[in-house]
C-alpha cells in the first residue's frame, strides 16, 4: 500500500475504533474485532520490517501469562475478553511507535475529535433522558450520577490546549478547548481525573523546563485541582470506595494464581464485611496493577515490571514527544485510581501515546 494511502486510511481507521471503542456497547465482540483488524493494517502497511518498541517482550510474557490463566479463571468469558483488550492495546502500541510520522500530526487532532464527540453526545443522551451505557467514556460509574467518565476523557485533551498554550500558541481555538475542558473537568466530578491532570501538568512544566517561569500558573492549577478534588468528595464517599485496594492484597493470600483477569468480584465478595470498620464490593479493583495481580496473583508481577520499564522509558523520551508523554502520564494515574482501564478507548489511547513517547528499540 502507497504511503499517500496509508497517511489517509490509517488516521480514519484508528479513530473508528477508538471512538466505537468508548461507547460502552459489544464489550465482548469489540477487542476481537479491533485485534484482528489491527493485524490487517500492520500486514497492509508494511513498508519494511515492524520494529517491537522498546519493552515489547516484557509485556509479551504478560499476555502470555495472561493467556495461560484462561485455564483456572473463574469467568473464563471474561477474562478472555481482558486478554483481547490488552491484545489489542499492544497492536495499537506497535502501531503508533512504527506510523509516527504518519500519526504525530493526527494525534492531537484526535484527541480533540473524540472529546468533542463525546461531550456532545453525554449532552444528547442527557437531553433527551436516553439510558447511557455503564462502560462508556461519558458514562455515570453509580444511579447517583456523582461521576462521569467525561471528565477522564477531556482531562486528556486538556493537555492538548494547555501544551500549546505554553508554547505561546495562544489563539480561540485554544482557549475556547481550555474552557471546555475545564467545564467537562467540572460538571464530571471524577477525583482520578483531578489528580491526573494535576500530575500531568507538573510533568509538563518540568519537561519543558519552564516550571519556575509559570510558577504561579502551576500554583493556581494545584489549588483549583485541589479544590475540585474536596468538592467531589464532600459529595461522595473517599477512602471507603477504594477498600477494594485492600481486599485486591488480601485475595492475594487465597489466590496465589488468581482468579482470571477481570474477575475481581469473586475477591471482592469474599471480604464484603467491614474491614477496619468499613465495607465495599466492586466489580473491578479501580488499579491496573492490582486488576493485574488479582487476575493472575503471583504471575501479574510480569505487568508490574512491564509498566515500570515502559514509565522509565517515557520518562527518557525526547522533548519532541512531551505531549505523548504527557497523555501517557495522565492515563497512568488515572488507571491507578480508577476502572477507565476497562474502556477499551482509554486503554488504546495509553498505549497509542506511549508508542508515539518513545525513542528507544526493543
Amino acid at each position: 500500500m502507497s504511503e499517500k494511502t496509508s497517511k489517509l486510511i490509517l488516521p480514519i481507521v484508528l479513530t473508528t475504533l477508538l471512538f466505537v471503542g468508548g461507547l460502552g456497547l459489544a464489550l465482548y465482540s469489540l477487542p476481537v474485532v479491533a485485534t484482528f483488524l489491527l493485524l490487517i493494517l500492520i500486514l497492509l502497511f508494511k513498508r519494511k520490517a515492524i520494529i517491537l518498541p522498546r519493552g515489547f517482550y516484557p509485556y509479551l510474557i504478560f499476555l502470555f501469562f495472561s493467556a495461560l490463566s484462561l485455564f483456572w479463571s473463574v469467568d473464563k468469558k471474561e477474562s478472555l475478553r481482558f486478554l483481547f483488550i490488552f491484545i489489542s492495546s499492544g497492536l495499537f502500541w506497535i502501531l503508533a511507535f512504527n506510523y509516527k510520522k504518519e500519526l504525530y500530526a493526527h494525534f492531537e487532532k484526535l484527541l480533540v475529535f473524540l472529546g468533542l464527540a463525546y461531550g456532545l453526545l453525554f449532552f444528547v443522551l442527557v437531553v433527551t433522558g436516553t439510558p447511557i451505557p455503564g462502560w462508556g467514556i461519558y458514562s455515570f460509574t453509580s444511579h447517583y450520577q456523582n461521576h462521569n467518565h467525561i471528565g477522564d476523557l477531556w482531562g486528556v485533551v486538556l493537555l492538548v490546549p494547555v501544551y500549546n498554550l505554553l508554547r505561546k500558541r495562544k489563539n480561540f481555538p485554544n482557549l475556547l478547548l481550555l474552557g471546555t475542558g475545564l467545564f467537562f473537568l467540572l460538571i464530571s466530578l471524577s477525583r482520578s481525573a483531578y489528580l491526573s491532570f494535576a500530575v500531568a501538568l507538573t510533568f509538563l512544566l518540568i519537561r519543558l523546563g519552564i516550571l519556575p517561569k509559570f510558577r504561579r500558573v502551576f500554583i493556581f492549577a494545584v489549588i483549583i485541582s485541589v479544590a475540585l478534588f474536596i468538592y467531589a468528595s464532600l459529595v461522595k464517599p473517599t477512602f471507603e470506595t477504594r477498600i477494594y485496594f485492600i481486599q485486591a492484597l488480601l485475595g492475594f493470600r487465597y489466590y496465589p494464581f488468581g482468579v482470571g483477569l477481570g474477575n475481581f468480584s469473586v475477591i471482592s465478595k469474599m471480604f464484603e464485611g467491614p474491614i477496619f470498620g468499613l465495607a465495599s464490593y466492586s466489580i473491578y479493583v479501580h488499579n491496573i496493577a492490582l486488576e493485574a495481580i488479582s487476575g493472575l496473583g503471583i504471575l501479574g508481577l510480569s505487568f508490574v515490571f512491564w509498566l515500570f520499564s515502559a514509565v522509565e522509558d517515557v520518562f527518557k523520551s525526547s522533548k519532541q514527544n512531551i505531549i505523548f508523554a504527557s497523555v501517557f502520564i495522565f492515563l497512568l494515574v488515572n488507571f491507578l485510581f480508577d476502572r477507565t482501564y476497562v474502556v477499551p478507548s482509554m486503554l488504546w489511547l495509553w498505549f497509542m501515546a506511549l508508542g508515539l513517547a518513545q525513542k528507544s528499540n526493543a
